[in-house]
Protein backbone atom coordinates (compact mmCIF):
# COMPACT_ATOMS: atom_id res chain seq x y z
CA UNK A 1 0.00 0.00 0.00
CA UNK A 2 3.13 2.18 0.10
CA UNK A 3 1.91 3.76 -3.45
CA UNK A 4 -1.49 4.48 -2.23
CA UNK A 5 0.20 6.66 0.83
CA UNK A 6 2.19 8.20 -1.90
CA UNK A 7 -0.43 8.95 -3.99
CA UNK A 8 -2.81 10.36 -0.88
CA UNK A 9 -0.22 12.32 0.05
CA UNK A 10 0.17 13.89 -3.45
CA UNK A 11 -3.12 14.97 -3.29
CA UNK A 12 -2.74 16.78 -0.01
CA UNK A 13 0.16 18.77 -1.78
CA UNK A 14 -1.51 19.55 -4.51
CA UNK A 15 -3.86 21.61 -2.49
CA UNK A 16 -7.11 20.84 -4.61
CA UNK A 17 -9.70 23.41 -4.97
CA UNK A 18 -12.99 23.90 -3.91
CA UNK A 19 -14.10 25.19 -0.42
CA UNK A 20 -14.42 22.99 1.86
CA UNK A 21 -17.75 20.83 1.61
CA UNK A 22 -19.39 23.61 -0.07
CA UNK A 23 -20.77 23.90 -3.73
CA UNK A 24 -23.32 25.25 -6.44
CA UNK A 25 -25.76 22.68 -8.04
CA UNK A 26 -26.67 24.02 -11.31
CA UNK A 27 -28.02 22.89 -14.65
CA UNK A 28 -28.15 26.39 -16.09
CA UNK A 29 -24.71 27.67 -18.19
CA UNK A 30 -25.68 31.40 -17.04
CA UNK A 31 -21.92 33.39 -16.89
CA UNK A 32 -21.85 36.93 -15.59
CA UNK A 33 -23.46 39.38 -17.77
CA UNK A 34 -25.17 36.49 -19.94
CA UNK A 35 -27.94 36.18 -22.09
CA UNK A 36 -31.36 35.82 -19.96
CA UNK A 37 -34.40 34.38 -21.60
CA UNK A 38 -37.77 35.20 -19.76
CA UNK A 39 -40.12 32.82 -19.95
CA UNK A 40 -43.40 33.84 -20.45
CA UNK A 41 -46.92 31.85 -19.71
CA UNK A 42 -46.74 30.90 -15.94
CA UNK A 43 -50.03 31.70 -14.25
CA UNK A 44 -50.99 31.48 -10.75
CA UNK A 45 -50.25 27.76 -9.07
CA UNK A 46 -47.37 26.81 -11.88
CA UNK A 47 -44.27 25.92 -10.68
CA UNK A 48 -41.17 25.96 -12.73
CA UNK A 49 -38.38 23.54 -11.05
CA UNK A 50 -35.00 22.56 -11.91
CA UNK A 51 -34.04 19.09 -10.53
CA UNK A 52 -29.93 19.38 -9.50
CA UNK A 53 -28.11 16.40 -8.80
CA UNK A 54 -24.45 15.85 -6.95
CA UNK A 55 -21.79 13.18 -7.68
CA UNK A 56 -22.54 10.14 -6.04
CA UNK A 57 -20.03 10.05 -3.45
CA UNK A 58 -21.64 13.59 -1.99
CA UNK A 59 -24.81 12.05 -0.51
CA UNK A 60 -26.25 12.91 2.00
CA UNK A 61 -25.32 16.60 1.52
CA UNK A 62 -27.31 19.34 3.26
CA UNK A 63 -29.36 22.63 1.29
CA UNK A 64 -27.49 25.45 2.65
CA UNK A 65 -29.31 27.99 0.22
CA UNK A 66 -31.26 28.08 -2.66
CA UNK A 67 -31.10 30.69 -5.92
CA UNK A 68 -33.03 31.67 -8.70
CA UNK A 69 -33.22 34.21 -11.34
CA UNK A 70 -35.91 36.46 -11.61
CA UNK A 71 -36.79 39.27 -14.61
CA UNK A 72 -40.17 40.79 -14.54
CA UNK A 73 -41.37 41.07 -18.48
CA UNK A 74 -42.02 44.78 -17.98
CA UNK A 75 -39.66 45.51 -15.04
CA UNK A 76 -42.70 46.99 -12.74
CA UNK A 77 -42.47 44.81 -10.03
CA UNK A 78 -39.41 45.12 -7.72
CA UNK A 79 -40.61 42.29 -5.69
CA UNK A 80 -42.75 39.45 -6.65
CA UNK A 81 -44.24 36.49 -4.17
CA UNK A 82 -43.66 32.74 -5.08
CA UNK A 83 -43.54 29.89 -2.95
CA UNK A 84 -40.31 27.95 -2.95
CA UNK A 85 -40.75 24.16 -2.79
CA UNK A 86 -37.75 21.81 -1.99
CA UNK A 87 -38.99 18.26 -2.56
CA UNK A 88 -36.42 15.35 -1.62
CA UNK A 89 -36.62 13.50 -5.24
CA UNK A 90 -35.76 13.76 -8.76
CA UNK A 91 -37.53 12.34 -11.85
CA UNK A 92 -40.37 13.06 -13.46
CA UNK A 93 -42.53 13.73 -11.01
CA UNK A 94 -40.83 15.05 -7.40
CA UNK A 95 -43.72 14.27 -5.38
CA UNK A 96 -44.81 16.45 -2.31
CA UNK A 97 -42.68 19.15 -0.89
CA UNK A 98 -40.30 18.52 1.91
CA UNK A 99 -40.19 22.14 2.91
CA UNK A 100 -42.13 25.03 1.56
CA UNK A 101 -42.14 28.73 2.03
CA UNK A 102 -43.50 32.36 0.81
CA UNK A 103 -40.50 34.29 -0.53
CA UNK A 104 -40.34 37.53 -2.42
CA UNK A 105 -38.40 37.65 -5.42
CA UNK A 106 -36.26 41.00 -6.07
CA UNK A 107 -36.60 41.68 -10.26
CA UNK A 108 -33.48 41.72 -12.27
CA UNK A 109 -31.09 39.21 -10.67
CA UNK A 110 -30.37 36.39 -8.63
CA UNK A 111 -31.97 36.08 -5.61
CA UNK A 112 -30.38 34.25 -2.67
CA UNK A 113 -32.43 32.58 -0.50
CA UNK A 114 -30.96 31.13 2.89
CA UNK A 115 -32.18 27.65 4.27
CA UNK A 116 -29.47 26.40 6.34
CA UNK A 117 -31.51 26.34 9.35
CA UNK A 118 -34.13 24.01 8.07
CA UNK A 119 -32.05 21.19 8.03
CA UNK A 120 -32.84 19.89 4.39
CA UNK A 121 -30.70 16.47 4.14
CA UNK A 122 -30.74 15.03 0.58
CA UNK A 123 -29.57 11.65 0.13
CA UNK A 124 -29.97 11.47 -3.70
CA UNK A 125 -31.15 13.81 -6.66
CA UNK A 126 -33.81 16.43 -5.28
CA UNK A 127 -35.63 19.21 -7.07
CA UNK A 128 -36.23 22.76 -6.48
CA UNK A 129 -39.50 24.84 -7.56
CA UNK A 130 -40.96 28.12 -7.58
CA UNK A 131 -44.45 28.50 -7.33
CA UNK A 132 -45.98 31.26 -8.64
CA UNK A 133 -48.48 33.48 -6.20
CA UNK A 134 -48.06 37.06 -7.08
CA UNK A 135 -50.07 37.87 -9.83
CA UNK A 136 -49.69 41.97 -10.52
CA UNK A 137 -51.62 43.04 -13.74
CA UNK A 138 -49.79 44.00 -16.13
CA UNK A 139 -46.30 42.49 -15.28
CA UNK A 140 -46.46 38.54 -15.77
CA UNK A 141 -44.59 36.26 -13.27
CA UNK A 142 -41.33 34.68 -14.98
CA UNK A 143 -38.93 32.72 -14.67
CA UNK A 144 -35.72 32.89 -16.18
CA UNK A 145 -33.43 30.16 -18.07
CA UNK A 146 -30.24 30.90 -19.87
CA UNK A 147 -29.69 30.68 -23.92
CA UNK A 148 -27.65 27.76 -25.09
CA UNK A 149 -30.85 24.80 -24.91
CA UNK A 150 -32.88 23.15 -22.45
CA UNK A 151 -31.52 19.42 -20.95
CA UNK A 152 -34.46 17.01 -20.72
CA UNK A 153 -34.78 16.00 -17.61
CA UNK A 154 -33.60 18.83 -15.93
CA UNK A 155 -36.45 21.40 -16.08
CA UNK A 156 -39.88 20.24 -14.75
CA UNK A 157 -43.03 22.20 -14.87
CA UNK A 158 -45.96 21.93 -12.92
CA UNK A 159 -49.17 23.17 -15.05
CA UNK A 160 -51.62 23.91 -12.27
CA UNK A 161 -55.05 23.62 -15.12
CA UNK A 162 -54.19 19.94 -15.47
CA UNK A 163 -52.34 19.34 -12.40
CA UNK A 164 -49.63 17.76 -13.66
CA UNK A 165 -45.90 17.46 -13.94
CA UNK A 166 -44.25 17.75 -17.41
CA UNK A 167 -40.51 18.09 -19.27
CA UNK A 168 -40.53 21.76 -19.48
CA UNK A 169 -38.26 21.19 -22.91
CA UNK A 170 -41.21 19.63 -24.08
CA UNK A 171 -43.49 22.70 -23.22
CA UNK A 172 -41.06 24.99 -25.18
CA UNK A 173 -38.62 26.12 -22.59
CA UNK A 174 -35.38 27.27 -25.15
CA UNK A 175 -33.22 26.88 -21.79
CA UNK A 176 -32.13 25.46 -18.44
CA UNK A 177 -34.46 27.31 -16.11
CA UNK A 178 -31.80 29.59 -13.77
CA UNK A 179 -32.62 27.76 -10.32
CA UNK A 180 -29.07 26.38 -7.84
CA UNK A 181 -28.26 25.31 -4.49
CA UNK A 182 -25.59 25.71 -2.44
CA UNK A 183 -25.32 22.23 -0.90
CA UNK A 184 -22.73 21.41 1.74
CA UNK A 185 -21.24 17.84 0.82
CA UNK A 186 -19.45 16.97 3.96
CA UNK A 187 -22.80 17.36 5.86
CA UNK A 188 -23.31 13.33 6.21
CA UNK A 189 -20.70 10.89 6.97
CA UNK A 190 -20.40 7.85 4.94
CA UNK A 191 -17.90 5.80 7.20
CA UNK A 192 -17.05 6.54 10.56
CA UNK A 193 -14.57 5.46 12.89
CA UNK A 194 -14.77 4.83 16.98
CA UNK A 195 -12.75 3.60 19.84
CA UNK A 196 -13.91 2.17 22.98
CA UNK A 197 -10.42 2.18 24.45
CA UNK A 198 -9.13 4.95 26.95
CA UNK A 199 -5.91 6.34 25.23
CA UNK A 200 -3.69 5.68 27.91
CA UNK A 201 0.03 6.16 27.76
CA UNK A 202 1.81 2.54 27.88
CA UNK A 203 -1.41 0.80 26.17
CA UNK A 204 -3.20 -0.01 22.89
CA UNK A 205 -6.02 2.04 21.29
CA UNK A 206 -7.74 0.12 18.97
CA UNK A 207 -9.59 2.00 16.11
CA UNK A 208 -12.52 0.50 14.50
CA UNK A 209 -13.42 1.49 10.87
CA UNK A 210 -17.05 1.35 9.05
CA UNK A 211 -18.01 1.75 5.64
CA UNK A 212 -20.50 -0.25 4.14
CA UNK A 213 -20.40 0.26 0.98
CA UNK A 214 -16.75 0.06 0.66
CA UNK A 215 -16.73 -3.36 1.57
CA UNK A 216 -13.94 -4.98 -0.06
CA UNK A 217 -12.32 -1.77 -0.66
CA UNK A 218 -8.86 -0.38 0.57
CA UNK A 219 -8.27 2.09 3.16
CA UNK A 220 -6.02 4.62 4.33
CA UNK A 221 -5.99 5.58 7.89
CA UNK A 222 -4.11 8.90 9.27
CA UNK A 223 -3.10 10.49 12.63
CA UNK A 224 -2.45 14.09 13.24
CA UNK A 225 -1.99 16.60 15.88
CA UNK A 226 -4.27 18.88 14.49
CA UNK A 227 -7.77 19.12 12.76
CA UNK A 228 -7.74 22.11 10.28
CA UNK A 229 -8.50 20.16 7.18
CA UNK A 230 -7.51 19.25 4.19
CA UNK A 231 -9.53 19.74 1.19
CA UNK A 232 -9.90 17.40 -1.33
CA UNK A 233 -11.92 18.49 -4.38
CA UNK A 234 -15.52 19.27 -3.30
CA UNK A 235 -14.94 17.30 0.37
CA UNK A 236 -12.83 17.43 3.56
CA UNK A 237 -10.39 14.79 5.25
CA UNK A 238 -11.04 15.88 9.18
CA UNK A 239 -6.74 16.19 9.43
CA UNK A 240 -4.32 18.78 9.96
CA UNK A 241 -1.36 18.38 7.65
CA UNK A 242 1.67 18.49 9.98
CA UNK A 243 4.50 15.93 10.99
CA UNK A 244 2.58 13.39 12.85
CA UNK A 245 0.56 13.21 9.80
CA UNK A 246 3.88 12.36 7.46
CA UNK A 247 4.83 10.09 10.04
CA UNK A 248 1.58 7.83 10.63
CA UNK A 249 1.63 8.15 6.77
CA UNK A 250 5.58 7.31 5.54
CA UNK A 251 6.90 5.50 8.71
CA UNK A 252 3.86 4.03 10.93
CA UNK A 253 5.18 1.15 12.55
CA UNK A 254 5.43 0.83 15.21
CA UNK A 255 3.10 3.03 17.17
CA UNK A 256 0.46 2.84 14.07
CA UNK A 257 -0.33 -0.32 13.12
CA UNK A 258 -2.77 -1.84 10.07
CA UNK A 259 -2.95 1.93 8.78
CA UNK A 260 -3.59 0.71 5.38
CA UNK A 261 -5.42 -2.72 4.28
CA UNK A 262 -8.63 -3.83 3.15
CA UNK A 263 -11.85 -3.54 4.76
CA UNK A 264 -13.67 -7.22 5.02
CA UNK A 265 -17.17 -7.79 3.23
CA UNK A 266 -19.30 -5.93 5.93
CA UNK A 267 -16.99 -2.87 5.44
CA UNK A 268 -14.94 -3.44 8.93
CA UNK A 269 -11.85 -2.81 10.02
CA UNK A 270 -9.40 -2.50 12.76
CA UNK A 271 -6.01 -0.21 13.20
CA UNK A 272 -4.14 -0.05 16.64
CA UNK A 273 -2.14 2.87 17.82
CA UNK A 274 0.44 1.64 20.21
CA UNK A 275 1.06 4.54 22.82
CA UNK A 276 4.19 4.63 24.28
CA UNK A 277 4.70 4.72 27.72
CA UNK A 278 5.92 8.88 27.86
CA UNK A 279 4.69 11.30 30.53
CA UNK A 280 5.54 13.85 27.70
CA UNK A 281 2.26 12.74 25.82
CA UNK A 282 -0.52 13.04 28.75
CA UNK A 283 -2.91 15.99 27.38
CA UNK A 284 -1.98 15.69 23.65
CA UNK A 285 -5.17 15.45 21.80
CA UNK A 286 -4.69 12.55 18.54
CA UNK A 287 -6.88 13.25 15.57
CA UNK A 288 -7.36 10.13 13.48
CA UNK A 289 -9.88 9.36 10.48
CA UNK A 290 -9.66 7.16 7.29
CA UNK A 291 -10.79 6.92 3.65
CA UNK A 292 -11.67 3.99 1.51
CA UNK A 293 -10.03 3.77 -2.20
CA UNK A 294 -11.70 3.43 -5.19
CA UNK A 295 -9.83 4.79 -8.78
CA UNK A 296 -13.52 5.26 -10.07
CA UNK A 297 -14.43 7.72 -7.47
CA UNK A 298 -13.44 11.15 -7.33
CA UNK A 299 -9.68 11.55 -6.44
CA UNK A 300 -9.70 8.37 -6.07
CA UNK A 301 -11.45 8.37 -2.43
CA UNK A 302 -14.25 7.21 -2.26
CA UNK A 303 -15.63 7.68 1.75
CA UNK A 304 -14.02 9.75 4.10
CA UNK A 305 -14.82 8.98 8.06
CA UNK A 306 -15.33 11.28 10.64
CA UNK A 307 -12.89 12.81 12.58
CA UNK A 308 -11.98 10.82 15.63
CA UNK A 309 -10.26 12.85 18.50
CA UNK A 310 -8.06 11.22 21.49
CA UNK A 311 -6.96 13.39 24.68
CA UNK A 312 -3.73 11.16 26.01
CA UNK A 313 -4.20 10.54 29.87
CA UNK A 314 -2.05 8.88 32.26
Amino acid sequence: MRNTTLCFLLLVLAGLPVAAGEKILKNDSLAPMGKVIIQKGFIKGDIGAAVLSASPNEYPLKILEAQVFFKDTFGSASQRIFVLHVYPRGGSNPGTPQYSIGVALREGGLNYLDLRGQNLIMNGPFTIGFEVFDLNVPAEPNLCTDADGCQSGKNLIYDINTRRWYNGCLLGLRGDIIIRAKVNTNHGQSATLSTASTPRIGSVVVLNMAATRSAGLGYLAATSFTSTGIPIGTRTIPLGFDPLLMVSLFSPAPIFLNYSGTLDATGKGTALINLPNLQALVGVTLHSAFVTLDAGAPQGVKDISNGLALKVVP
